[in-house]
């Protein structure tokens, strides 16, 4: 057994790459339903008219262009001060278009009673979560992939345009864990307000953040129980931490190479696909007609 242990830990990139290979499969599979594909392009159109998103990419946008200050910061190192103050505000602003949109999609379905509309028609449960979750998660692609086009711009006119073969990956890293957030977005809109959803959702995030230290702090308790639970609980939320890599990805000791990057990929999909599962789950539990959404 305790072999058999050993050769997962060993082998646990590997693992995750796999699952979520499989997890990618059944969600492309999923995708490709023609009511899928209608209710994400309905999603993106829906998500495209609110000016908070513009506001928030455009924000994004001026962060980014005046990042060469912190070049200042970092003596010898001004490259290095830029892109972890770029990939800061990319990961930062993501987060917040990712929960306002992830968390409104399917509240405003309910609050303006079109979700009537939908199960008029031959949908399920499925359709309409799998829409909502690929709905959002294509807006949020839309927003990373304007703000690290902007960041390339930018450092195309500075001596620091070598550092976007590192940056594309790490960018890549902030799509996936904002992948995973628009997921347990969607999950908690089928069972919370709106309102619950951000706050806990912000908390859960911040949290996943930290996974590292709120370890660390677990493996110090004596309570026994106590200290069972928070590890359990600490192994179920997503380590957000592991996809944000700017402080670390020029530490030449940090291992920032394909494997981690295919392996945190693949722990993303796998956890999404398991979220957008149980929401589909917990969508067909609720009771739409007589739940109150607020």
């Amino acid at each position: 057994m305790k072999a058999l242990f050993e050769f997962f830990k060993t082998n646990w990139a590997y693992f995750q790459m796999v699952l979520g290979a499989v997890s990618l499969a059944l969600l492309t599979a999923g995708a490709l339903s023609r009511k899928v594909l209608a209710i994400t392009l309905n999603t993106m159109r829906e998500e495209l008219r609110k000016k908070v998103l513009y506001f928030l990419v455009l924000f994004a946008v001026v962060f980014i262009a005046f990042s060469g200050a912190a070049a200042k910061v970092q003596p010898g190192r001004e490259g290095e001060a830029v892109a972890q103050a770029a990939l800061f505000v990319v990961g930062l602003f993501g987060m917040l278009v990712t929960i306002f949109s992830a968390t409104a999609v399917l509240f405003s379905e309910i609050r303006s009673r079109t979700i009537f509309v939908l199960f008029s028609h031959p949908v399920w449960s499925f359709h309409i979560i799998m829409g909502k979750f690929l709905g959002v998660t294509a807006i949020v692609f839309i927003s990373v992939f304007l703000m690290g086009a902007v960041l390339v711009a930018y450092l195309a006119f500075t001596p620091w345009l070598a550092l976007v073969g590192t940056l594309i990956p790490a960018m890549a890293l902030i799509f996936f864990q904002l992948m995973l957030l628009t997921a347990m977005c969607v999950l908690g809109s089928t069972f919370l307000s709106r309102i619950t959803n951000i706050l806990l959702s912000m908390v859960l995030f911040f949290v996943g953040s930290g996974h590292s230290f709120f370890k660390g702090v677990t493996d110090l308790m004596k309570v026994a129980v106590v200290k069972y639970y928070i590890q359990v609980f600490l192994f179920l939320l997503p380590d957000f931490e592991k996809f944000a890599v700017r402080s670390k990805m020029f530490d030449p000791d940090f291992p920032f190479d394909a494997t981690y990057v295919l392996s945190a990929m693949g722990d993303a999909v796998f956890r999404a696909a398991v979220m957008v599962a149980l929401g589909i789950f917990f969508f067909r539990l609720k009771e739409v007609g007589t739940e109150r959404w607020e």
